[in-house]
């Protein structure tokens, strides 16, 4: 092949313009009439010329195939005349991992619309700022809030609990207790023999004369009746008269 193009390639040509047709020739195969090129993937595929290209195209992209044929005419290009991006590839390339390359003026367009978006770099980065200073503020403001509430909840809290005052010799009820030091039911009445400042307060039985020591909440004072039993005469209805 080589020496096919040796008739047409100029005499008076860069010295890298020859090296790199030595490089790219050798992956090429001329197959009178047909050129037939290796690929990196070990498959042998026919290169076709241009004239073909535009009925091959009509062909896989008809009517019936979303009407892709009335935009061949802005579809053909050239390599020569394809920007590339900085990977030295085109867009279409990089997302489809083919060699399809977009016009010059549509890219260029793209481009110039993405920079026009993006032309104030230091507003934009000052309005970034700005928003995450708002929702820094919003945080802080909704921590503020909730210990706020916590506070007022507990003085609530604390304002509906009644204070308990104990004496000496003071009859109470114990309830909900855990303590397992005298089996069965605990009785309901004790004598307070003791309060100490901290809230404790220690109890004796009025039977057993067992004394413990317990948290003050867990004693409410007895309020014993005040009035006095008085002797009532028994009559027995069974009896004869």
């Amino acid at each position: 092949m080589l020496e096919k193009l040796a008739g047409y390639f100029p005499v008076d040509a860069p010295r890298a313009n020859k090296e790199k047709i030595r490089s790219d020739v050798k992956h090429y195969v001329w197959d009178n009439p047909y050129l037939w090129k290796f690929y990196s993937d070990q498959v042998i595929r026919r290169c076709i010329p241009d004239e073909e290209i535009p009925s091959i195209l009509q062909f896989c992209h008809a009517s019936t195939r979303k009407d892709w044929s009335q935009s061949l005419d802005d579809a053909l290009w050239a390599h020569r005349t394809a920007f590339k991006t900085l990977l030295r590839m085109s867009p279409y390339r990089v997302v489809y991992r083919k060699a399809c390359h977009l016009p010059v003026e549509v890219k260029r367009k793209a481009y110039w619309a993405v920079k026009t978006c993006n032309i104030h770099y230091d507003s934009v980065g000052e309005q970034r700022k700005l928003q995450l200073q708002e929702l820094k503020e919003l945080r802080l403001e909704t921590y503020e809030n909730s210990r706020i509430y916590k506070e007022k909840t507990k003085r609530y809290h604390d304002k509906m609990i009644s204070r308990k005052e104990f004496y000496f010799s003071q009859k109470v009820h114990l309830f909900n207790s855990r303590l397992k030091l005298i089996l069965g039911k605990l009785k309901s009445r004790w004598f307070a023999t003791k309060v100490f400042a901290h809230g404790s307060v220690e109890i004796q039985s009025d039977s057993t004369s067992k004394r413990f020591t317990v948290n003050g909440h867990r004693l409410n004072p007895f309020l014993q009746n005040s009035t006095t039993l008085k002797e009532v005469e028994e009559i027995d209805l069974h009896s004869s008269s």
